[in-house]
């Protein structure tokens, strides 16, 4: 992958342009049988981001992802300054076949649902996650 031997001062100040780049590419063959493309383009994103100088994620305006990309499609959460959000798969809420299927994810703000188990849940970890 001949990104990695770009200068990081490069990657930095032409990451927009690039990532832009990478992300059209992952949409456009998301649906495909390409994986040595997406494989590609996912590691080209994966060198822009850790280019990027440690402060930017500090930011307020800066986003945490959580999640992993499975048949093409990003199931996971996105933590932003105003709250977080969830992405999953459309299949999980079309019936297949269906003309609604050409949606391949479906994203929802976490306060636009109630959780019916929130009351059963306790410990450390959902504590310090979900408070």
């Amino acid at each position: 992958m001949g990104i990695k031997s770009v200068p990081q001062a490069v990657l930095r100040k032409q990451f927009s342009d690039a990532a832009t780049i990478f992300i059209e590419i992952l949409d456009k063959y998301a649906q495909t049988e390409n994986g040595a493309l997406l494989r590609s383009a996912i590691g080209c994103l994966s060198v822009l981001l850790r280019a990027q100088e440690y402060a930017l994620w500090s930011e307020s305006s800066t986003m945490r992802v959580f999640g992993s990309v499975t048949e093409g499609v990003f199931e996971g959460k996105i933590i932003a300054h105003d709250g977080a959000y969830y992405v999953e798969h459309a299949r999980r809420y079309f019936p297949p076949n269906s003309t609604r299927t050409r949606a391949h994810s479906v994203i929802y703000k976490d306060g636009d649902v109630t959780d019916p188990y929130a009351n059963r849940r306790h410990g450390k970890f959902y504590q310090e996650a979900y408070e």
